[in-house]
């Protein structure tokens, strides 16, 4: 891999791809996340929106999450695992949830409860995609852990 600091901007650097590679690139990428669930997530996409399933398909997954020039499948699904945990987990919860479960960092299973449905694929993806089950809760603890150390200091308006 490359350090970050020596990359140009991945647009202006590569030649243009066609909206059609992007999303074949991006279909390809959402398969390996989704796995068997890929029709299933799919069709949930268009029944809300075509337009949001379009631009899932061909801007988040073909142009940004499918671009290995960086990061690989299983190093950006744990970054999206992390960008996850502070917008779906609410303050007064005291964990982090998997598979149904709320894990008190400071203990062990707690009770269970409902997981965010993005959350919880991307939790599956990143196991469907290479990482270890030791990767995908390291980065839940560590996110948790940050994002409850900032719940705790004021913010001012």
């Amino acid at each position: 891999m490359q350090e970050i600091s020596s990359l140009r901007a991945l647009r202006d650097t590569q030649s243009l791809e066609t909206l059609a590679a992007w999303r074949i690139r991006g279909e390809q990428f959402f398969s390996r996340v989704y796995d068997r669930h890929t029709d299933r997530v799919m069709s949930a996409l268009m029944a809300s929106s075509p337009d949001l399933a379009d631009m899932v398909a061909q801007e988040a997954y073909g142009k940004i999450l499918s671009d290995t020039q960086v990061l690989g499948d299983v190093e950006t699904e744990l970054v999206v695992i992390a960008a996850l945990v502070p917008m779906e987990v609410p303050a007064q919860t005291p964990g982090k949830a998997i598979n149904g479960m709320i894990f008190n960092l400071s203990r062990s299973l707690v009770l269970p409860c409902f997981v965010p449905s993005q959350l919880k694929g991307h939790v599956h993806g990143a196991k469907n995609v290479g990482a270890s089950e030791l990767q995908v809760t390291t980065v839940l603890a560590l996110a948790e852990t940050m994002c409850s150390r900032l719940r705790q200091v004021p913010i001012s308006l």
